[in-house]
């Protein structure tokens, strides 16, 4: 919720550079705005991505290969 605050708090601020006919600053904010939350992506894919070798299944298991109930082979 806090960021949702943040993100309207931001928005008035751009709203109020433009209205004022200040598109540089305007510009600047949203750049500002987008580089955070970029970063803030970047960073929760590097804290939560899957690592390569974690929970990776071993090949060849048998309690992995497939199990026919048929007998008609899989």
């Amino acid at each position: 919720m806090i960021d949702v605050l943040t993100v309207i708090e931001e928005l008035k601020e751009i709203k109020a550079q433009l209205t004022s006919g200040n598109t540089v600053m305007a510009i600047k904010k949203i750049d500002e705005g987008i580089a955070y939350r970029e970063k803030e992506v970047a960073d929760f894919e590097k804290e939560y991505a899957p690592k390569d070798n974690i929970n990776k299944v071993p090949m060849g298991d048998l309690a992995n290969d497939p199990f026919d109930i048929t007998g008609q082979g899989v």
